[in-house]
């Protein structure tokens, strides 16, 4: 295995922690994260105007 796959192992196993702890806390919390992220984009709108995910 090269170095860059190794690299982006390890970023994708970072990732997926973050993902987990952030799921984790959020059910802890009893924190709605569909509804926040409908929030957020909400106020990312406004703060940044109109944004595009697509390529």
């Amino acid at each position: 295995m090269d170095e860059s796959q190794n690299i982006k192992g390890t970023i994708e196993e970072e990732f997926y922690d973050v993902l987990y702890y952030t799921i984790a806390l959020a059910n802890l919390y009893d924190i709605d994260l569909e509804q926040y992220q409908y929030l957020k984009d909400e106020i990312n709108l406004k703060k940044y105007g109109s944004v595009s995910t697509q390529s």
